[in-house]
């Protein structure tokens, strides 16, 4: 497994598009293969004529489509492995013997400047040889990696969502509260960083400040009569009974 591997990626999503521009850089031979006719990729109904130059084949499609795409694919000596937080390994299609899931934790937006280095990988495989091909693609990107089974994957998905799709939209309810108020949402960064940058293994429930712990009920009011738009509110006064519901754990 010294030669370097020759990568296939079904599916030019913004996932797709980031992995093979980060194993592009990292001198890989890749081979980019799409559903639609796309100027530039190769289309998935040639994918025969390349199935004896591809080590590995990684589908960067979306979650509903794995079994179907990998279905498609004919069976080989080739790994065939899917990025998906929520699809089990399961998905894939049994004919093909080596299997796996090569999930990067991090949201890649269009024209993500992401540091790959910077980013957990979470591997899955069928096999001990499926594995340490998974292994040496990370290598090559110079990622942290770790082995997560299925069933763990999913509450990892569950917790990034959790912890930062939702607090995205927090940030944007702010952003609108800093807006109307003629202010500078950047003001607010140092403290979010700040939030960020205290968390480790202990409970974030310790590092809970703000009026809710306080029972601070005249601050409460007035935020709540400060936000114009009903959904914020509710927003508001559930996290701040949670808040006050989970003191005890303090």
């Amino acid at each position: 497994m010294n030669t370097p591997l020759r990568i296939g990626i079904v599916g030019m999503g913004r996932v797709g598009r980031y992995l093979a521009s980060q194993f592009k850089k990292a001198k890989l031979e890749v081979h980019c293969f799409s559903q639609k006719e796309e100027s530039g990729f190769i289309s998935l109904n040639a994918y025969s004529h390349y199935i004896n130059t591809l080590d590995v084949v990684l589908l960067c499609v979306p979650d509903t489509a794995v079994f179907e795409v990998s279905s498609r694919l004919e069976a080989s000596t080739n790994l065939i492995a899917h990025v998906s937080g929520t699809t089990s390994i399961q998905a894939l299609d049994l004919k093909h013997n080596q299997r796996g899931i090569f999930y990067p934790l991090m949201s890649l937006t269009q024209g993500s400047a992401v540091n790959v280095e910077t980013i957990p990988f979470c591997l899955e495989a069928n096999t001990e040889n499926a594995l340490a091909i998974l292994r040496k693609l990370a290598n090559t990107l110079g990622v942290r990696t770790h082995v997560i089974n299925s069933e763990q994957r999913k509450k990892l998905h569950l917790a990034a969502v959790l912890s930062q799709n939702f607090s995205n939209l927090l940030f944007q309810k702010a952003y609108e509260v800093m807006t109307e108020a003629q202010l500078p949402f950047d003001l607010l960064k140092p403290l979010l960083l700040q939030a960020v940058e205290r968390l480790g293994n202990d409970a974030p429930l310790k590092f809970q400040t703000g009026p809710a712990i306080r029972k601070d009920q005249n601050t409460i009011d007035s935020h709540l009569a400060s936000l114009k738009d009903s959904n914020t509110q509710e927003i508001y006064k559930l996290i701040t009974r949670s808040i006050q519901e989970n003191e005890k754990e303090l």
